[in-house]
């Protein structure tokens, strides 16, 4: 039996259904069957036409060719027997639109031959390319082909399309508005836009089995695993038109704020037949224990919408995070399926270069020979060290125009040619850009993040041992997470809480900022920023008060790692059970004994109470397997701290300055208590201290040089060091040296 139906036949199936609509057996597989939709493609068409591309105008770089023209030649082998319109287009990547309206007109009895130039929307690269042909206004066919890295053109199979099918809905009308236009120039969206076309032919089988009385099989919800590479706040909304029509309004439901249960969006009365696009986030915010209400409130939220009928759910947010969710409450597993499950990835090298060149030429710039091979190869280059972290336009406009056009309009002012030369003249120079006006220093500080942190790990001063111990503690790590990946047997728990015992300024909350990057780029975490709290921040003064602290903290740092400075201080007496201080730690053991609770808690503090602390709860001590301790700094590397504080910021220290800086901060820790602030007191010493004095020298100058403004002086650090003993020396104990924050 064929599965395509002609008009008749289609009639007649109809009519057969209708009989037999109370007779249910067997009628959802009768209908799936069929193409819904009868596909009359014209008899002088039939044949699959020959096909043959060709790159015009290569331009060559370093490692890959560039054109701005594809040469295609479409073969019918017959005369056209009815005058035919054929719209023309290429998509790369995510069937991103890449060629610019092509339109060609056949007349009756013309030998069907069409012969295209299609120019680029930005630039053609080696990439993965579809032809697609509408005949009439009505997809016709696609042909897949590749050009690799010299040119050459790999070609697929033509495919004559079905009108029901994904990607004539893709290439068809139904997609020619903003929001449509819009879905389909999203980079590394392919899963996005199967899924928009799906939803469409969905609509189409409900719509029938409405007509038939039969049940629906609607479920418009779906989750959308952001990568964060661009903007999506908007995507539901462009889902939610194609599907809906005009009627849609977007909402968003941010699960971390605490007011979101007030005023959920779609059930209102006065907004009776809108149709609700609701974007959630925020799923860490549902990962504590004590959420079970709000998990609750959002599962009713989600029955009420799929009971009206008329609302598109969205579930946004990084894979991890949501894979943890629907693990930890699979009650939600049935309203979002996993075929509704996309992820929003699959981005390529020569979806940037488009846009990057597109964006040029729509702002009236051409690049020279040169200038095109420069940014070429940078952008490559870039995308295969992982430097990219964003293919958002605006990111793409700030690139363009700050580190571009910027430059070349720095350029025209020094030069000052175009100034005097003829108008025509001046016109080309405005317009033109040269190899030195692309400045790709926009991708430097965009590289691995783990290898970023590490680097950054490494390039503090000092903390020899506990580098060490942390590159030993990373490398297993990583190494039980390959294994795991492997199908490998391996004792890994994503279960890391630390503590951090030192002195202050040694540190502590420098590296807690790297360790949330570090455990972020190994999927540990799925967001990687620092929650930093204390007692003040989590004890309440009344009953209930520090429950609620600790939860709405918890909510917070769900994805990241949470920083308890001064942990100690939680227990104020071991004996007080009034202490509320002892219901904080009542309430962190609870996450702390989670297997994967996608948080690292961090105590810190002075050694001598961190373990006075472990042992003031029996529980405590094993939910920490991971203990740093933070040495003090040396007068070498209190002294290169300072220098380099000082270098940083355009300041000079020649030799005599720094032996006498050395010489002071020794004496210094010669004189440090328990308290000394180590790197926070060399930077208050610097800013507080020595640039405060070497403020007055210089302005005490009659005419003061450059240089002078650069260079600190010996005199400058001893009338720092002399008002800090002074200061030091009136207070009543006469102890205490130095800045302490």
């Amino acid at each position: 039996m064929s599965n395509h139906l002609k008009e008749n036949e289609y009639d007649e199936l109809l009519q057969t259904v209708a009989k037999c609509a109370e007779q249910k057996e067997g009628l959802d597989t009768l209908i799936d069957s069929f193409s819904l939709v009868p596909v009359d493609a014209p008899a002088y068409l039939t044949k699959e036409p020959q096909i043959a591309v060709q790159v015009e105008g290569l331009r060559k770089g370093e490692k890959y060719w560039n054109a701005k023209e594809m040469t295609i030649d479409v073969r019918f082998n017959t005369k056209i027997e009815e005058r035919s319109r054929f719209d023309v287009y290429l998509t790369f990547g995510s069937r991103k639109p890449a060629s610019k309206d092509c339109v060609v007109v056949l007349r009756k009895g013309q030998i069907g031959k069409l012969h295209l130039n299609l120019e680029a929307r930005g630039l053609y690269t080696a990439s993965d390319y579809i032809l697609q042909l509408k005949h009439n206004n009505n997809p016709y066919l696609e042909f897949p082909f590749s050009v690799n890295e010299k040119g050459e053109v790999s070609e697929g199979k033509v495919v004559i399309l079905n009108k029901n099918s994904k990607a004539s809905y893709l290439m068809g009308n139904d997609l020619d508005f903003d929001e449509g236009k819009k879905l389909m120039a999203l980079c590394g969206c392919q899963e996005v836009k199967k899924l928009a076309a799906n939803f469409v032919l969905q609509k189409r089988i409900n719509d029938l089995r409405k007509d038939l009385l039969l049940p629906s099989l609607w479920n418009l919800n779906f989750v959308l695993y952001d990568n964060g590479k661009q903007d999506y706040d908007d995507l539901s909304s462009y889902l939610g038109r194609i599907i809906y029509g005009d009627n849609v309004e977007q909402d968003d439901i941010d699960l971390t704020d605490e007011d979101w249960r007030e005023d959920k969006p779609g059930i209102r009365a006065s907004e009776w037949g809108v149709h609700h696009c609701v974007r959630v986030t925020g799923f860490c915010a549902l990962m504590g224990a004590d959420a079970i209400d709000d998990v609750n409130d959002l599962l009713r939220y989600v029955e009420h919408c799929k009971t009206c009928g008329k609302d598109l759910i969205a579930f946004q947010g990084e894979e991890l995070e949501l894979e943890r969710f629907f693990k930890k409450y699979p009650q939600f597993n049935k309203y979002f399926p996993k075929q509704n499950r996309v992820r929003a990835n699959g981005e390529t090298v020569s979806e940037l270069i488009s846009m990057v060149f597109e964006s040029i030429e729509s702002s009236g710039f051409v690049c020279l020979p040169d200038c095109h091979t420069k940014l070429l190869v940078g952008l490559k280059k870039a995308w295969e060290e992982k430097s990219v972290k964003s293919v958002d336009d605006g990111d793409i406009e700030e690139f363009v125009s700050n580190y571009i056009l910027n430059n070349q309009c720095q350029r025209l002012l020094q030069d000052n040619k175009c100034l005097k030369v003829s108008k025509d003249m001046s016109l080309v120079m405005m317009k033109t850009l040269e190899t030195n006006d692309v400045d790709l220093s926009y991708f430097d500080n965009e590289k691995d993040d783990f290898e970023v942190s590490m680097n950054h790990l490494n390039g503090l001063v000092g903390l020899c041992e506990l580098k060490q111990n942390l590159r030993d503690f990373f490398l297993q790590t990583r190494f039980e997470i390959q294994r795991k990946q492997l199908g490998l047997t391996s004792l890994f728990e994503n279960r890391h809480h630390m503590l951090f015992t030192g002195n202050p300024g040694t540190g502590k909350t420098t590296v807690a900022m790297l360790m949330g990057k570090l455990f972020h780029s190994m999927g540990l975490l799925s967001k990687g920023d620092v929650v930093k709290v204390d007692r003040p921040s989590l004890v309440g003064e009344f009953i209930g008060q520090t429950e609620k602290n600790v939860s709405n903290i918890l909510k917070r740092a769900r994805g990241n790692v949470l920083f308890v400075d001064e942990a100690y201080a939680l227990f104020a007496d071991k004996d007080d059970n009034r202490d509320y201080g002892r219901r904080v730690v009542e309430s962190l053991l609870t996450v702390l004994a989670e297997p994967d609770p996608d948080m690292l808690i961090i105590f810190a503090g002075y050694k001598d109470d961190m373990e006075r602390l472990m042992s003031m709860n029996d529980g405590l001590k094993g939910r920490f397997p991971h203990e740093f301790h933070f040495s003090d700094f040396n007068a070498d590397e209190l002294t290169l701290i300072g220098k380099n504080l000082l270098e940083k910021n355009g300041y000079e220290l020649p030799s005599d300055t720094e032996a006498c800086l050395k010489n002071v901060v020794g004496q210094m820790l010669s004189k440090k208590n328990k308290k000394f602030a180590n790197a926070r007191w060399i930077t208050d010493f610097v800013n507080v201290g020595i640039l405060k004095f070497m403020a007055r020298r210089v302005t005490s100058i009659a005419k003061p040089q450059k240089a002078d403004y650069q260079q600190v002086r010996k005199e400058d650090v001893l009338n720092a060091w002399q008002e800090l003993c002074q200061k030091s020396a009136e207070k009543p104990n006469g102890k205490r040296i130095g800045f302490v924050a």
